[in-house]
């Protein structure tokens, strides 16, 4: 019940930033560190299920501006990338825990993303967008799972009792 309910939560914040409209930047890296929370106390399922819905909502609210609605399951799979990547890595370096995944999810969103964008024949303002989208990939990721980690490690001791 408690990683249901945690997954609820953290994408009911998910959907609060969006819609907020907060920079790109902070809205990356907060979406980032719930992965990276919601991996540590409850498990990689709820993770994936985050990863595919929050690029979804990030359309639907207006996060993700409508020429970049193409990108949409690049960046889940990009998500879904880097979480499988950080639990490979969840016993490595704390570098490696922090710079493997976020370079995998940026890889694994500008390959498709750079070859749709060339492919659909975008404007250059909209071609504009999609590789900064693609940029901003890994050090929101890295910033994200460094947040992660040290929330992780303050309120593990006071929800130990939940899990």
């Amino acid at each position: 019940m408690f990683k249901t309910t945690l997954t609820a939560i953290f994408l009911a914040i998910a959907l609060a930033l969006q819609i907020i409209g907060l920079p790109k930047l902070f809205t990356g890296v907060i979406v980032n560190m719930i992965y990276i929370l919601l991996y540590c106390f409850c498990d990689l399922r709820h993770v994936v299920m985050l990863a595919v819905l929050t690029p979804l909502l990030a359309f639907f609210t207006g996060h993700l501006p409508p020429p970049l609605i193409a990108m949409a399951p690049f960046i889940a799979l990009g998500n879904i990338a880097m979480a499988l990547c950080y639990h490979m890595t969840k016993n490595k370096r704390k570098i490696v825990r922090l710079a493997v995944p976020a370079a995998v999810k940026a890889i694994a969103i500008a390959i498709p993303g750079v070859i749709a964008a060339e492919r659909m024949g975008l404007n250059n303002a909209a071609r504009l967008a999609v590789y900064a989208v693609i940029s901003i990939q890994f050090f929101t990721a890295f910033a994200g799972i460094l947040l992660g980690e040290y929330l992780f490690l303050r309120l593990s001791p006071a929800l130990k009792k939940y899990m």
